[in-house]
């Protein structure tokens, strides 16, 4: 599952961006979630988060002028790909709406 949004702020704020979101994230979910990890290179995080026996992980890239979020979905993770697209494009417009420098 691969998910594009432009942003029109420095890769360094993007980044901001993208650490709120996960920190955000783990303090609203990180009980009901295991093994939460998370890790940058340069401009990509590799992520990973294991809730219910189904583990999500994938990366987020940030360029000049997109972010792209991508995640491996198992198997039986399928049935609720509509769910987690949604939920995450709902994440990343508020979060660059909210925080973006303009």
């Amino acid at each position: 599952m691969q998910i594009d949004r432009l942003h029109n702020t420095s890769v360094h704020s993007a980044k901001l961006i993208v650490d709120r979101v996960i920190n955000d994230l783990t303090k609203q979910f990180g009980d009901k979630a295991s093994n939460i990890e998370s890790d940058w290179e340069n401009n990509i995080l590799q992520f990973s988060i294991s809730s219910n026996n189904i583990t999500i992980s994938g990366y987020i890239e940030l360029t000049e002028d997109k972010i792209v979020f991508c995640a491996n979905l198992p198997f039986y993770a399928k049935p609720f790909e509509t769910q987690i697209r949604d939920k995450a494009e709902q994440l990343l417009d508020e979060y660059l709406t909210r925080y973006q420098v303009k």
